[in-house]
């Protein structure tokens, strides 16, 4: 994935680029700008020496988003079916399947905030490919 912003500041190899975010929302809505901030700072490797100012491309691996999306979307859908299942089977209730998809669900969660804490923590999201002029 690219995305292109402007260095706002410089640490050692690392720089920090303010990025627009991609916006769904048009000015016809009528919460348009209140939804969500509309920019972000990513930390990322500054392997090109770039400077505050600069206007930069930056460079995410898709191996780290496939894992992101997995661990987010698949995960939790397949604890739900499992608990829920293993419940259904083991006292033929609907109502302790209910309950061992909420289970399952709770699990996920869990999961997905652990990794995603833990991966925030051990990559740098992004590298810096290329100055624009």
């Amino acid at each position: 994935m690219q995305r292109c912003g402007e260095v706002i500041g410089i640490e050692g190899n690392s720089a920090t680029v303010r990025v627009k975010m991609a916006n769904s929302c048009s000015p016809e809505c009528e919460n348009y700008g209140l939804c969500k901030k509309h920019e972000e700072d990513i930390v990322a490797i500054n392997s090109v020496g770039a400077k505050v100012g600069d206007r930069v491309k930056l460079e995410t691996p898709d191996g780290p988003l496939l894992l992101y999306a997995f661990i987010t979307f698949i995960i939790p859908l397949f604890l739900c079916l499992l608990l829920a299942g293993a419940a259904w089977c083991i006292t033929e209730s609907a109502i302790a399947a209910m309950i061992g998809g909420a289970v399952g669900l709770a699990l996920s969660a869990v999961v997905v905030f652990k990794t995603d804490r833990k991966l925030k923590k051990t990559e740098k999201p992004s590298v810096i490919t290329e100055i624009e002029e």
